[in-house]
């Protein structure tokens, strides 16, 4: 019970924040649609987690790549995420790797706006990295919910931002075009993600 209370929770907390920065109504459903194709939320919403920071096993995202060097690397947030039991979605990390373009979208959004509300959300990812290297020396789940949700922010704002371009007329084709291929490949990641979740149940539900 207290994995889906948290759960929501960040989801909650992340909402009203996104609504902060942008406030139209509809940004909450894209909020709602990508964080509930966010493996490290389902996770939560659906897993049995255990509430142990402490991870034994050095996390080895490459060759060169281990431990706390692992927190910004693109194998922890994309393909690995923390591989114990139960913390896992088979071949899946923290975030499908199709998201990755709306991250940085958001992230390119909040950089470039001056305004207080965006810098006050780009601190809050330093912070919550910062808090999460000193942590845990080895990435896992609980140490990466300091940062995780912000990253989810930046992903709404830029599911937000490529639907306003969408249905501008006066904005070119091609980047329409390249748009669209992206939302069928998240399409494509989301389906398959909740076929693994609900038919082979890589955690206990």
């Amino acid at each position: 019970m207290l994995p889906l209370i948290l759960s929501l929770a960040l989801a909650t907390f992340s909402g009203f924040w996104v609504l902060k920065l942008i406030p139209d109504k509809k940004i909450l459903f894209f909020h709602l649609i990508f964080t509930f194709i966010s493996p490290w939320f389902l996770i939560l919403f659906f897993g049995q987690f255990p509430f142990n920071m402490a991870s034994e096993k050095i996390l080895k995202c490459n060759q060169i790549t281990q431990g706390r060097a692992c927190f910004l690397s693109t194998e922890f947030l994309f393909f690995l995420g923390d591989p114990r039991e139960n913390l896992h979605i088979e071949d899946q990390g923290f975030f499908l790797l199709s998201t990755l373009p709306l991250i940085m979208s958001g992230l390119y959004i909040s950089i470039s706006k001056n305004e207080t509300k965006y810098k006050l959300t780009i601190l809050a990812l330093i912070i919550g990295l910062v808090i999460s290297f000193f942590v845990e020396k080895n990435p896992n789940l609980a140490s990466g919910l300091w940062f995780l949700p912000i990253l989810g922010i930046f992903g709404t704002l830029g599911v937000y931002r490529w639907f306003n371009y969408l249905f501008n007329k006066k904005n070119l084709q091609i980047i329409k075009l390249l748009i669209v291929l992206n939302l069928i490949w998240i399409s494509y990641e989301a389906l398959r993600l909740y076929l693994v979740l609900m038919l082979h149940k890589p955690f206990s539900i």
